[in-house]
């Protein structure tokens, strides 16, 4: 298991490291809407045990709303997102009243499109920072650290030196305090040294240091519980991974579950507060 764990780490990296040269193309954003069409089928098929079409004979898969989602987000802006999503679910609840129960309906939508929407701020993120390739690249780094370095370094630490089980061990039977404050530590240390690479590289650059910890740690924390929220949802329907794409890891919302939060919390502290550099 640990050695599928790191090889798929590894393939894992390497494939973000080949996308991040094709970000200012359109291939960024196609793939980001094929990883929402199969976040969605993962979550649908643990959801209704199987890849989630309403009904029997019908066209419509939850799946392709993912793509569809990134498109309007692109187009119109998020703030419209929560009305199409609104719209969506009232009717398919009133059209499918007798085949589905509401709840599911709900869920279905609500955590589907919700994912999909937190997954389209990557490519609203890149679209701010294009004109520039260097901020955007160091965008798209921070976040992916927060997210992924909060992870791994949980997941070693813990590993290590984890004795204290985390007050939610019914979600998530393995996670110890000792982890998530390596998790937190290794993603602060990682996004400080990446901002002082890019700073060294680029010396006109200019960081709000202590504001950067304070926004680093924040997104540590969303981090830590984006997990703990796809945690819940496995937990909630008894299924031990989301899918078996990624051996060792699971689904792809195993590997990604991290970016939940990170990714909206992210977008607006980039596009709307600006508090990295001046």
């Amino acid at each position: 298991m640990f050695k599928q764990r790191i090889i798929s780490a590894f393939v894992g990296v390497l494939a973000f490291g080949i996308l991040m040269c094709f970000i200012n193309t359109v291939l960024f954003p196609l793939v980001v809407g094929l990883i929402c069409a199969q976040i969605s089928n993962e979550l649908c098929t643990v959801i209704f045990g199987k890849s989630f079409k309403f009904i029997k004979n019908d066209n419509i898969d939850i799946s392709l709303c993912g793509p569809l989602f990134i498109l309007f987000s692109l187009a119109y802006g998020l703030k419209y997102l929560l009305c199409v999503l609104i719209t969506t679910t009232i009717f398919y609840s009133v059209r499918y009243r007798k085949e589905l129960k509401m709840e599911r309906i709900f869920f279905a939508f609500i955590v589907s499109f919700g994912m999909s929407a937190s997954l389209s701020t990557f490519v609203l993120i890149r679209n701010y920072f294009s004109p520039n390739y260097q901020l955007c690249l160091l965008a798209i780094l921070l976040v992916a650290s927060s997210a992924w370095m909060t992870d791994t370094g949980g997941y070693f630490i813990g590993n290590a030196w984890g004795k204290h089980k985390l007050n939610c061990s019914d979600i998530s039977p393995h996670k110890t305090k000792e982890g998530v404050a390596g998790g937190l530590s290794a993603s602060l240390c990682s996004g400080l040294v990446i901002c002082l690479i890019f700073k060294l590289i680029t010396p006109e650059l200019k960081f709000n240091w202590l504001l950067l910890a304070v926004v680093l740690l924040i997104a540590s924390v969303l981090a830590v519980l984006g997990d703990l929220f796809a945690s819940l949802i496995k937990r909630q329907y008894d299924v031990k991974d989301f899918g078996k794409i990624m051996p060792g890891h699971g689904g792809l919302l195993d590997r990604l579950d991290s970016l939940i939060f990170v990714l909206p919390f992210y977008y607006f502290v980039f596009c709307d507060f600006k508090v990295f550099w001046l």
